[in-house]
């Protein structure tokens, strides 16, 4: 399929406007961490979007489309995705043994047991948050989690806060009935 020349023409004097945008675009949302591509493939990828978002936007706005298309480009090459069966599983025990590692065997029992008596106390949507971080291999960034289960980063803050905010109630009259 060729490309009529006036598409190309728009595409390339908007991305050679916009290149550094969408460099800065990719280094800020850490895509090439979780990435095989390197910056120039995500340039390259961001033309090939480009070319896309202008064959469906018709007499709409160019620019909209082209970043909620690259976007949605970026985070479908991403390697390093957190598992969403992982996230919203029911048992404890299992997110627990999804964390084994052969090199160093399982958590420590303790603390395993420590995590799970305090996720039995969380609703719902909060146990969701915090199962992640809690058994997460590596540290994980709240904006990560909220992608991974759909919701907002600031739902998802807010959902971690009240989570947090509950533990220690707990802790608290833990404490005083010892």
């Amino acid at each position: 399929m060729q490309v009529p020349k006036e598409r190309w023409l728009f595409i390339s004097e908007w991305m050679s406007k916009n290149e550094s945008k969408v460099r800065s675009f990719v280094y800020k949302r850490y895509y090439l961490n979780y990435s095989a591509y390197l910056i120039d493939d995500f340039i390259a990828e961001a033309y090939i979007v480009a070319y896309e978002a202008l064959s469906i936007c018709r007499n709409k706005p160019f620019e909209g489309y082209f970043w909620t298309l690259f976007k949605q480009k970026c985070k479908s090459v991403l390697a390093n995705q957190p598992h969403k069966s992982f996230l919203i599983g029911n048992d404890v025990r299992d997110s627990y043994e999804a964390n084994y590692d052969d090199e160093d065997g399982y958590m420590d029992e303790q603390y395993a047991q420590t995590i799970a008596k305090y996720l039995n106390i969380l609703l719902p949507p909060q146990k969701q948050i915090c199962r992640l971080i809690a058994f997460a291999n590596e540290p994980i960034r709240l904006e990560d989690i909220a992608n991974a289960i759909g919701i907002t980063y600031k739902a998802a803050l807010a959902r971690f806060n009240s989570s947090i905010k509950r533990i220690k109630e707990a802790r608290l009259y833990e404490e005083e009935h010892i």
